[in-house]
């Protein structure tokens, strides 16, 4: 009976986190399409176009020729199996269980393609001096024909027996006659290269080029140009059972520039035989090196530098079938048989493609971050386990985005279901999912992967307190002058103002303050606030949800005092758990009443002037001007005995101008530092001269 996993989750998109606001709410991470699926570490397994995970069909080595690349391979109608190696320019034939042995040796480093004809001659095109060898079916064999170019990349047969070669570097496909001879010039690109060469089924071919990635149709001899497509190299051509041709192309790149997984992407485009071209998949390497139909509806494709094998539907959907092992698969051949074989462009080794599943496969998914320190809770798997296998899942945590050092081991799940992450708090995690099965079963699969985590709550941030008095201006916008009314401005440390003309009172003050909580919670605020002089906070206001208040002090008592501004996320956290912050503002005046005017005298002098005493006091702060005015005239400023107003006592002497004789009533206005006004008055006579 076939069991199914299934913890019970809507699978979400790629790593998603599905969350409600607030740390006491957990985070919810999954995994599910095929592109989540190949952000992770695939190992022995295929993922489906829906992202399945599944174990991937064995690869079989069938040979190791000992060389570095095989570049191409044949096979004749007894079944056996030639390679084209490099780099010593020799021909492999693998017969039956036999070990590919040497077949034919030449002087040049790399035989680069082959093709039998009917026969069972062999043509091996080599370079570096774009020679092509016949070699008969016995292993003897000679030059055949001389191209004049350095590389011959592809070879087909036409319908007369012709050989047909495509080669580089000066990008041009030769037709060759049975004698060796060059008879035409069928194909003279502006490219430097002809890659690849394929019939299509109507006795022409396709060639695709490297250099501005084109591909032409070859018709009776004579070509036209049918594609140009956005990657410079043109590799492989396939023409698929519907007739269509699958063209892949590597990733743009610059001349000599070394290709890597950074590189741009491959892609493979399905063209038409009139030369309408779709683009059906953008490849997640940079080179697409091989080709060839797989079955009626599907077409595998080996790209590089991972050596990954892929199959893609006529319509599109692509699934990930097994990965070599290897950075290139350089070709493939199906045989007669069905059989795929793939020569390995590294190692030298022939490889065989099989249905059958491996018995293990391994997936790590990518690094979940949870932005902080968190709690890792519940794995959340779905798929089926037919009898006979096994989804085995183990985590493991850190405090750094890369999990190659000073992470957590891996550990199992635990539990009485064994869904539940041990691994220790820690900002990253990542699970391990081991697939197994036994020698007859089947394949588990895996179509969702979700993890959930709950950060640990932290501290609320307060960044800035300021205080700073509400004025009229010339120029001011208006703001609240209403006590305990807020503004939604949470930056702004600059004056609050109100309209022109707008009546403000001076006891008025704007507290602003900026406050950012790392888990994202919901934030109440309250104030309180003390005379610096005290040691006992008064509450001001409380449940504040806005990050400023406007505070009328006109009840507070006088003098220089701290305003204080805690912050908490208990709206989003248990009592238990909540956490709160506080930050308190510089020392500022409260100061609503004027400075006080005494010991006021008016002396007149002989000239008619007159001599001005007194003393100006205030309880909060520094006095910041005088001035004088007689009978309500002009005020005229003055400076105190000291000659500066800074502080909360100022004695003062002034010499006024001469007056003509007559009674004369002086006011004395002294003004402090928050624009409270005191004034007093004296009358002096000035007597006849």
């Amino acid at each position: 009976m076939v069991r199914r996993l299934l913890f019970a989750f809507v699978i979400a998109a790629f790593w998603v986190p599905v969350r409600e606001s607030g740390a006491v709410s957990p985070q919810r991470w999954f995994l599910s399409s095929a592109q989540d699926m190949e952000s992770g570490d695939v190992e022995g397994l295929s993922v489906a176009d829906d992202g399945t995970l599944s174990l991937a069909p064995v690869l079989e080595d069938v040979g190791e020729t000992g060389e570095m690349f095989v570049w191409a391979l044949a096979e004749d109608r007894q079944g056996r199996v030639f390679a084209a190696t490099g780099n010593q320019g020799r021909v492999y034939i693998k017969d039956g269980n036999q070990a590919p042995r040497v077949f034919f040796e030449t002087p040049q480093t790399q035989i680069q393609s082959l093709v039998i004809d009917p026969e069972g001659n062999i043509y091996a095109g080599a370079a570096p001096d774009g020679v092509i060898y016949k070699i008969l079916p016995d292993g003897r064999g000679n030059v055949f024909s001389r191209t004049g170019e350095t590389y011959v990349w592809d070879m087909e047969l036409g319908g007369d027996g012709s050989l047909y070669a495509a080669t580089g570097t000066r990008g041009i496909v030769l037709k060759i006659d049975r004698d060796g001879k060059i008879v035409d010039k069928v194909l003279d690109t502006s490219d430097p290269h002809v890659m690849t060469l394929v019939p299509d089924g109507r006795g022409g071919f396709y060639a695709g080029t490297d250099g501005n990635g084109l591909v032409y149709a070859i018709e009776n001899d004579r070509s036209r140009l049918l594609f140009a497509a956005a990657e410079r190299e043109i590799h492989t051509l396939a023409v698929g059972p519907d007739g269509r041709v699958y063209v892949g192309a590597t990733g743009a790149r610059n001349p000599g520039e070394q290709n890597t997984e950074r590189s741009p992407a491959g892609a493979v485009y399905r063209l038409e035989p009139s030369g309408a071209a779709t683009k059906l998949w953008t490849a997640p390497y940079p080179l697409v090196l091989s080709t060839v139909p797989y079955d009626s509806s599907h077409v595998l494709i080996g790209v590089g530098p991972r050596g990954v094998l892929y199959l893609l539907s006529t319509d599109g959907r692509t699934q990930r079938v097994a990965d070599t092992g290897e950075s290139q698969p350089a070709c493939f051949l199906k045989r007669s048989s069905g059989e795929i074989l793939i020569g390995m462009g590294n190692s030298g080794k022939i490889r065989r493609l099989t249905t059958k599943p491996g018995t293990r496969g391994v997936f790590i998914t990518p690094a979940r971050n949870a932005g902080y320190v968190a709690q890792w809770g519940r794995v959340e798997i779905r798929g089926v386990i037919p009898p006979g296998t096994r989804v085995h899942v183990e985590s493991r945590t850190g405090n750094k985005s890369d999990p190659a050092t000073e992470w957590s081991a891996w550990q199992p799940l635990y539990g009485e279901e064994q869904d539940r992450i041990q691994s220790p708090a820690a900002q990253y995690a990542q699970l391990r999912l081991t697939l197994t099965r036994a020698e007859n079963a089947p394949s588990p699969q895996v179509s969702s992967i979700g993890m959930t985590s709950l950060q640990v709550n932290l501290r609320p941030e307060i960044s800035m307190v300021s205080v700073q008095p509400v004025r009229s201006t010339q120029t001011g916008s208006q703001s609240s002058s209403q006590q305990g009314e807020s503004s939604s401005d949470q930056s702004s440390t600059t004056r609050t103002t109100t309209p022109r003309g707008a009546p403000t009172k001076r006891s008025l003050v704007s507290v602003r303050w900026n406050v950012t909580d790392p888990n994202g919670d919901e934030l109440v605020y309250s104030l309180y606030f003390r005379r610096v002089s005290e040691t006992t906070w008064h509450l001001l206001d409380e449940l504040l949800t806005r990050n400023s208040y406007v505070w009328d002090t006109e009840g507070a008592p006088e003098g220089m005092t701290v305003i204080k501004v805690v912050a908490s996320d208990q709206p989003s956290n248990p009592w238990q758990t909540a956490l709160s912050a506080e930050r308190e503002s510089a020392a500022f005046p409260v100061d609503y009443s004027g400075p006080v005017v005494s010991e006021l005298t008016a002396s007149p002098r002989p000239d008619g002037s007159v001599v001005l005493r007194g003393v100006g006091s205030d309880t909060v702060g520094p006095i910041n001007d005088g001035a004088y005015s007689v009978n309500s005239g002009e005020w005229r400023p003055f400076f105190p005995a000291d000659g500066i107003f800074d502080g909360k006592r100022e004695a003062f002497e002034v010499l006024t101008e001469a007056f003509d004789p007559g009674t004369y009533t002086i006011a004395v206005r002294l003004r402090d530092s928050a624009e409270n006004v005191g004034v007093g008055t004296v009358t002096v006579q000035i007597p006849r001269r």
